[in-house]
């Protein structure tokens, strides 16, 4: 029931005062894809929340986080989904802590920095990947972005920022297997521009978030 609570809150929290992230340090941004589109398309004047899902799929929303951050990861870093590999597994968990591991309650903080403890990284690990089975070592090219310490049993990485991009889930499919397909869109906020579409496979699972991500595909740039 905790760890459930703690996910509310996360949804609760970003619903008042999140859209998507950037994060300070990164060279390349959003920005410079926005550069490159002239004009929204697929939404019209429709006005939406960060966060949105259709009506008849609420239960996706406990989901936003976790997508959220792998569709920032892979438009920034311009990386596929590939849950086996230990570089995009930390990439991908890297956004993740940044971005809502500030919300969580167990976290610590300094001015720039947060520190959380291992059941947490997994907690959020647990959503991004279906096949997760504990933390593997950081990669050496990690090592600057996010450290753990063994004493402790601790993580500590920066604080994300947030930016002017925000997820739409557009559709929810039950899948024969089991698992759903949703499609949605990254939005910039400023104008409805969609950035990218994406499409993610999931499968509900006995996590915080409810739900753990399968497969996660950028299908339009």
């Amino acid at each position: 029931m905790k760890k459930q609570f703690i996910s509310l809150i996360l949804i609760l929290t970003m619903v008042v005062a999140m859209g998507s992230f950037v994060f300070a340090e990164e060279p390349k941004t959003l920005e410079q894809k926005e550069q490159t589109i002239t004009a929204p398309v697929g939404i019209g004047s429709e006005v939406f929340q960060p966060g949105d899902v259709p009506a008849q799929n609420e239960r996706m929303e406990s989901m936003i986080p976790p997508v959220n951050a792998l569709v920032m990861c892979m438009l920034e870093q311009n990386i596929t989904y590939h849950d086996e590999d230990d570089t995009f597994f930390w990439n991908g968990l890297y956004y993740m802590l940044s971005f809502y591991g500030q919300m969580d309650e167990r976290a610590e903080f300094t001015d720039e920095t947060m520190t959380l403890p291992s059941e947490a990284v997994e907690d959020y690990a647990a959503a991004l990947f279906t096949n997760f089975n504990g933390l593997t070592p950081i990669p050496v090219e990690m090592q600057d972005s996010i450290r753990y310490n063994p004493e402790t049993d601790t993580y500590e990485t920066q604080r994300g920022d947030m930016g002017l991009a925000q997820i739409r889930m557009d559709d929810v499919q039950n899948q024969a297997d089991g698992t759903l397909l949703v499609t949605g869109a990254m939005v910039y906020t400023v104008d409805n521009t969609e950035l990218a579409q994406f499409q993610a496979v999931m499968t509900e699972n006995n996590g915080m978030f409810g739900y753990a991500i399968n497969n996660l595909t950028i299908i339009a740039a």
